[in-house]
């Protein structure tokens, strides 16, 4: 099914100027980044072998990076895994020059602060060089009825759900994977595979927990994880991890200055918990 979203009057360099962003956006309603009165500490296990050097995987929460030094090289990660990407289609699809976070509180805003969203950053081992990061939140955004690309809350996001993902009807609880990206030399190496599962694995245990300290099964309910792409870039990586097409909005030529035009997946997988 597909959704054609056109925005009458709105040029390619105004789009990016109101719509500029990129797969893996969500709106939370409000951003809290307070510390709690009794915080944690960010939780570093040993990584994949990558190259032939030891990495140490830290996952933190939220409030644990505001403020931190490791924004800035994490902005640059995305912004050049997003731009060559871009690039490999001749800039084309989309142009390379744009930058998926155009600074370190939009990776805080885009992280949010739902409840138990996290991130995961894969640094080379006793150093702070990032190689790789991957978050997750519980989807709790509003899936939104009107027509994408139409109305106020078309016009938030080019990126947004309009319809629910496959299995997620009111028994499903939602997650959506976000801010996937990794080192540009290091790309076709397995690593994106490997924080997929991660994340995956991390969301599982979160679920079962949660069913355990609430006296439930949480086979009564089932895990989904959604997530958003541009078709014409990542579709059959995540097809290959068994994500499902739900539906797609097209966008035509000039859209976000696309020569092309492009096409967003929505995508989802009911995991197995």
């Amino acid at each position: 099914m597909a959704i054609n979203a056109t925005q009458n009057g709105v040029n390619g360099e105004q789009a990016i100027e109101r719509n500029g962003t990129l797969p893996g956006e969500t709106f939370p309603t409000k951003i809290n980044h307070e510390r709690p009165s009794h915080p944690n500490k960010p939780i570093v296990t040993d990584g994949p072998i990558i190259n032939g050097r030891l990495t140490a995987v830290t996952q933190y929460e939220p409030y644990q990076l505001v403020g931190s030094p490791l924004l800035a090289p994490l902005r640059r990660l995305v912004n050049k895994a997003f731009s060559v990407s871009h690039a490999q289609t001749g800039g084309v699809v989309l142009p390379a020059n744009i930058d998926r976070l155009r600074s370190e509180d939009e990776f805080l805003q885009n992280m949010g602060t739902d409840p138990g969203t996290f991130n995961y950053m894969i640094t080379y081992a006793g150093t702070d060089e990032i190689i790789g990061t991957v978050g997750a939140h519980r989807y709790v955004v509003p899936v939104l009825e009107a027509v994408a690309g139409g109305g106020r809350e078309g016009q938030r996001s080019t990126f947004a759900r309009v319809k629910a993902p496959v299995g997620g009807d009111g028994k499903a609880e939602m997650w959506e994977l976000k801010l996937m990206a990794t080192d540009v030399s290091l790309q076709r190496q397995g690593l994106a595979s490997y924080m997929m599962a991660l994340t995956e694995a991390e969301v599982k245990r979160r679920f079962k927990a949660e069913a355990l300290a609430n006296g439930g099964s949480e086979e009564q309910v089932r895990l989904v994880m959604v997530l958003t792409t541009i078709k014409e870039l990542n579709e059959a990586f995540y097809l290959r991890r068994g994500y499902v097409f739900d539906y797609e909005t097209v966008h035509e030529r000039g859209f976000m200055g696309s020569e092309t035009g492009f096409t967003v997946n929505h995508m989802s997988k009911v995991l197995d918990a």
